[in-house]
């Protein structure tokens, strides 16, 4: 079988294809909406079938059920605060640097598109926080991390579980100086919508982006506030965040996601620990709480060199689990309208009908067309 038998639906852009194709016969192209699926170059295939042996939505990567579950914070302020969360993911990574090791993540590129890159020091580090909603191009990251390993290494991926699972699936065995770390995800909207997204801004406020924050989290604000900085000047809207959260511009694998469980393919799997202001008050921190699982153990191995950094509390798996890990998304009745909106009308339109723009910014909007006219 070769990869261009397996279903839109089923892709999920890992990559692990055009990492393992010996020949280069195989690279990873945009859609419409800039999401990457595999196209074979026939000219170059030898059939030699390597690249749906690889594949993880035709042979599973082997997944473990998380065994302990934390909810983390670290002790250092300054730590806390510059995180999404509680700061494990950057605690786990620097010491991986500490120790002569390369860690492999999510940065934006000087376009603000987002892809995997290799960061061996602290300040390469730094390009690897923050959360990016918006799926990361892995390019040739995989054989990047091959190597690593091969040449004794330590080495830390951090991605999608699927992006995991596609890196296990290409190795093909397990290496001891290679920590894999999944997130917690919430599916993958579209290249092109936050493309889009960030050319409405740059029209709104007449600049360029200097800076941009997907998520504004060091306990002045709530909830899922996008910061774009523009000309010096930070402005925040909830336009993308709520376009993401109704599910309707995810990437068509996410809506059949085979990694919302416990059943996980990373080594460790961190995200936010959502609903733990109501499950303890007292523990929650509005700067941030990392929730942790632990899956193998490599994973207990790296998190008890690291855990005595942070306040933790120890949960149930009740208390753990929450939407991203439990059920299959929920896809709005109107979601095809949804698209449609922005496919035919543009961002512009989108964000006014499904954004949750203020309305006080619209009628502004509206009186200037007015005074032009």
């Amino acid at each position: 079988m070769r990869i261009d038998k397996v279903l839109k639906t089923q892709c999920t852009g890992c990559s692990a294809c055009s990492n393992a194709c010996h020949e280069g016969a195989i690279s990873m192209m945009p859609d419409n909406d800039l999401f990457l699926y595999p196209r074979t170059d026939e000219s170059l295939c030898i059939s030699c079938g390597r690249c749906a042996a690889v594949c993880p939505a035709l042979t599973p990567a082997p997944a473990v059920h998380s065994s302990q579950f934390f909810a983390a914070k670290h002790k250092e302020h300054s730590v806390h605060v510059s995180s999404q969360s509680g700061g494990v993911f950057f605690t786990l990574a620097a010491q991986c640097i500490e120790n002569g090791g390369k860690v492999f993540g999510a940065a934006f590129a000087s376009d603000w598109n987002v892809s995997h890159i290799c960061a061996d020091s602290l300040t390469g580090l730094e390009k690897l926080q923050g959360s990016k909603y918006v799926q990361s191009d892995p390019g040739d990251t995989f054989s990047q991390v091959k190597k690593a390993v091969g040449e004794n290494i330590p080495v830390i991926f951090s991605g999608t579980p699927c992006q995991c699972a596609g890196l296990r699936r290409f190795l093909g065995k397990s290496y001891e100086n290679l920590l894999t770390v999944d997130l917690i995800c919430h599916g993958v909207p579209a290249p092109k919508l936050w493309q889009d997204y960030l050319a409405y801004m740059k029209k709104k406020y007449h600049g360029e982006i200097d800076n941009a924050v997907f998520r504004v989290h060091d306990g002045t604000r709530r909830g899922h506030t996008e910061c774009i900085t523009i000309n010096g000047i930070n402005r925040y809207t909830v336009t993308y965040g709520q376009l993401f959260y109704t599910h309707a511009f995810l990437r068509q694998s996410c809506l059949n996601c085979q990694y919302r469980t416990l059943e996980r393919t990373g080594d460790i799997s961190i995200g936010d620990w959502v609903g733990g202001q109501r499950i303890d008050p007292d523990f929650w921190d509005n700067c941030g709480v990392s929730l942790v699982l632990i899956n193998t153990a490599a994973g207990k191995t790296a998190w008890d060199m690291v855990k005595n950094k942070f306040t933790l509390r120890t949960l149930t798996e009740t208390e753990a689990l929450q939407p991203p890990l439990k059920n299959v998304f929920h896809i709005p009745p109107a979601s095809d309208k949804m698209r449609t909106v922005w496919h035919s009308r543009g961002f512009a339109a989108a964000a006014r009908k499904y954004g949750h723009e203020p309305y006080a910014k619209v009628l502004k909007r509206r009186l200037k067309k007015i005074i032009k006219l």
